[in-house]
């Protein structure tokens, strides 16, 4: 009878650390469900898909946000993506991903602006990362969101005076 309860209890414990999803709500095609993610930490913003699981920002026990992937059914692992990140959403399209940055060189303000980096996933590791050529260091460049087929870029920016959307269209290996 002992060994039973101990089989339960380890089996009710393995489950919470690796639990499947349990379905909250679902309305028009839309399902949101409970995951080891939303129930073991604070601050998780911006998921995005990426290799059946969840690339997202987290300040969780910091003052600065961090890339983490879950595959939603265990503990999350750091993605690496360098120094260059520093806020918000990340954009991804088969293995090129997009995000904001503070620009190192100062506008003709003698001010560091966001702007939008592209780098390669290899290993869930960041590579090759570039700033996009379009963004100019005199504006800010943020929150990208990349179409299903990667032909269209939106990123927010205040390049007319006013924050705006502005669609950007790739052209060989970038979006201008």
């Amino acid at each position: 009878m002992d060994i039973r309860i101990a089989i339960v209890l380890c089996c009710f414990l393995l489950n919470l650390k690796a639990q499947e999803k349990i379905l909250i709500s679902e309305n028009d095609g839309i399902r949101i469900y409970e995951t080891y993610l939303t129930l073991n930490s604070t601050g998780n913003i911006f998921p995005t898909l990426y290799n059946e699981g969840l690339i997202y920002a987290s300040n969780h026990n910091s003052s600065n946000y961090k890339l983490f992937y879950s595959n939603l059914k265990s503990e999350s692992q750091k993605f690496k993506i360098g120094k260059k990140y520093n806020l918000g959403a990340v954009a991804i399209f088969n293995n090129d991903i997009y995000f904001t940055g503070v620009t190192k060189k100062l506008s003709s303000f003698g001010t560091n602006n966001f702007t939008i980096y592209k780098g390669e996933i290899i290993d869930f590791k960041v590579k090759d990362v570039v700033q996009l050529p379009i963004c100019s260091l005199d504006f800010s460049y943020t929150y990208p969101a990349i179409s299903k087929d990667g032909t269209k870029m939106t990123v927010v920016s205040n390049d007319k005076g006013y924050l705006h959307l502005l669609e950007l269209k790739l052209t060989r290996r970038y979006f201008i």
